[in-house]
């Protein structure tokens, strides 16, 4: 990610819980299966989930791949991809919040 000038080094994982869903305006999942996840935990949260894909590119059955425990370019690769997605976020987030 410091390619993209990116620091995650503070960057704290945690479980996402029902309690975190409905607390959130919208949960961003990276795969279709993670966002079925998400739906079965906090069913009443349908209209705020998405794949990062179909909120930003309307594109609801791309999956962007988990890197973990694959190679350096693969990483490489879905880095790219996200910063892509990326770009489009700011946008696609004001578009929502407008309704």
């Amino acid at each position: 990610m410091q390619e993209y000038g990116v620091d995650i080094r503070g960057h704290d994982p945690q479980q996402l819980t029902p309690q975190l869903v409905s607390e959130a305006e919208v949960v961003l999942c990276m795969t279709l299966s993670q966002k079925t996840e998400v739906l079965e935990e906090a069913p009443d949260a349908d209209k705020g989930v998405f794949t990062l894909s179909e909120f930003v590119a309307d594109d609801p059955i791309r999956d962007i791949s988990d890197p973990a425990g694959m190679g350096r370019d693969f990483y490489k690769d879905t880095a790219r991809e996200l910063w892509e997605l990326m770009e489009g976020l700011a946008p696609a987030l004001r578009a929502y919040r407008r309704g």
